[in-house]
């Protein structure tokens, strides 16, 4: 498979279209065959445990305002009301097994792309993300999953709450005690570009638990554990990726489930051995690192 070639050549550069679904490799899901095609994804997994995850969010919002003890606070808080007052627009799911090698044409798709219910009427969005999917709008309204019926779906599915799936993302779990963006030459960087994997996996976990995001970071972790048991973030590990270091200034690479595949599969194998070994995540920042505090209430963008 195209992953595994990619490993082998892991001294070589990394191509933004290096991998890259064909698009009859690609299953796009809406409300109409939502069933059939989580019960294929689920079959897949079986021989293909490996699973990047991405998503198209409707950006920030709103923005928390403290005060706040440390920045590890105010992220998460920021992540908290932005994921409990939206709506996902898409979530990727791309599939590999443990050598790299993604499945067939023949076997199925390797990338499901699933579309959610969405108003650009009624449902919160900054611009940014909007201009995606501007084409797709009108059938998100019509057709889009409704995100009960796929967290029934997807609890049911075998990939949640199992040990044995690997879920990869770019979460920047460590240096979630650090303002969003810090050491990148553009300071712009949205938070839901720099801890994309949180952001993602906590839009799953709204729709799993049916329920706002847990009040504090803790709870949060406990809800990532139980459902994801399982874990890999690629921001751990990019300092073992000489030939990537473009790309940790690109943030929008980690942005796609097949780039995501591709980064893990260009790991060394002992850095792969260990990847999802579980450790502490966004553990308490040394004093002093608080962002400004301010009034209690939220300042919307």
């Amino acid at each position: 498979g195209p992953l595994s070639q990619q490993a082998k050549e892991a001294d070589g550069p990394l191509s933004q279209q290096a991998w890259s679904p064909s698009s009859g490799n690609v299953a796009h899901v809406w409300r109409h065959n939502l069933d059939d095609e989580v019960e294929r994804m689920a079959s897949m997994a079986e021989s293909y445990p490996y699973i990047a995850l991405d998503a198209q969010l409707p950006g920030i919002v709103a923005q928390p305002t403290g005060p706040f003890g440390n920045y590890l606070d105010y992220n998460y808080q920021t992540l908290k009301v932005n994921v409990d007052m939206t709506k996902v627009l898409q979530v990727g799911l791309a599939f590999s097994n443990e050598t790299g090698d993604s499945p067939t044409p023949e076997e199925g798709p390797s990338l499901w792309r699933f579309n959610f219910h969405f108003d650009p009427r009624r449902d919160l969005a900054s611009q940014d993300p909007m201009e995606l999917r501007r084409k797709e709008l009108d059938r998100h309204c019509t057709e889009g999953i409704d995100p009960a019926t796929f967290a029934e779906a997807l609890s049911s599915s075998g990939l949640v709450l199992n040990e044995d799936i690997r879920w990869i993302t770019y979460s920047g779990s460590k240096d979630f005690h650090h303002k969003a963006g810090a050491g990148l030459a553009s300071k712009q960087e949205p938070p839901w570009v720099t801890f994309a994997g949180l952001y993602d996996f906590g839009h799953l976990i709204k729709m799993l638990t049916d329920e706002l995001l847990p009040p504090q970071m803790s709870g949060f972790l406990e809800n990532l554990d139980m459902f994801f048991p399982t874990r890999c973030d690629l921001a751990k590990h990019a300092n073992q990726l000489s030939h990537l270091r473009n790309y940790t200034r690109q943030r929008t690479f980690y942005r796609k489930a097949p780039h995501l595949l591709q980064v893990f599969f260009h790991l060394p194998e002992s850095v792969r051995r260990t990847a999802f070994d579980p450790e502490e995540e966004a553990e308490e920042p040394a004093e002093g690192s608080a962002p400004d505090a301010g009034s209690h209430g939220l300042t919307f963008q």
